[in-house]
């Protein structure tokens, strides 16, 4: 297995961190209302140059990500069905690392952080945007529009990237285009798996 080198510090999530799952997340069932909503699809396909030539996305440009966990029943063992590792990040048009909006795993032993294959592809499995596992639900993390450099990206066409992967469970992978400007756009993701409703709505 592949080792991670991620530090513990909680960044990116909607809420602080607690003992708590339901005190840290509140999770109106928005990520299956916004994927089951009338949606506006993003415009596809743009060249890595027309991705990374724009100008800089505004100062208030912000993406909310919804999604849904749901986890099955364990395929080994007795017991409750164990909480998922999950990486929400964005992409550009070069399958090259932008942003890592959340990570969650079980940060005692990352010796299993490689089985969010894609992410830790990416990014070298390293980041400092962490937190804790969370027990299956709907929920909500926000990316501020801004790169690993700490300023807003530049307009154009990005990747989000939503990845799961459950101890004894199935590993799901969803990632879908939008292209960022001067415009709002929103868009219903297709669900994978145990990922069963996702979602992501950019507002300038």
């Amino acid at each position: 297995m592949l080792k991670g080198l991620t530090a513990a510090a909680a960044a990116g999530v909607v809420g602080a961190c607690s003992s708590n799952d339901a005190q840290v997340f509140v999770s109106p069932e928005a990520a299956a209302t916004a994927a089951g909503a009338g949606t506006t699809l993003a415009a596809a396909g743009a060249t890595a140059a027309e991705s990374m030539g724009g100008a800089p996305l505004p100062a208030s440009a912000t993406m909310t990500i919804d999604f849904t966990f749901t986890a099955g029943a364990d395929s080994a063992g007795p017991g409750p069905a164990r909480n998922p590792y999950i990486a929400v990040w964005i992409e550009d048009t070069n399958e090259e690392l932008v942003s890592t909006v959340s990570l969650w795993h079980m940060q005692q032993n990352e010796r299993w952080l490689g089985e969010l294959k894609r992410w830790y592809t990416v990014s070298g499995g390293y980041e400092t945007n962490t937190g804790a596992t969370r027990v299956a639900g709907s929920y909500t993390v926000r990316w501020d529009g801004k790169g690993r450099e700490g300023t807003k990206v530049r307009a154009g066409t990005y990747f989000v990237c939503i990845e799961g992967a459950r101890e004894h469970g199935p590993y799901e992978l969803i990632r879908e285009p939008m292209t960022l400007g001067t415009d709002p756009v929103e868009r219903a993701m297709k669900p994978n798996g145990e990922l069963t409703a996702a979602s992501a709505k950019y507002t300038v």
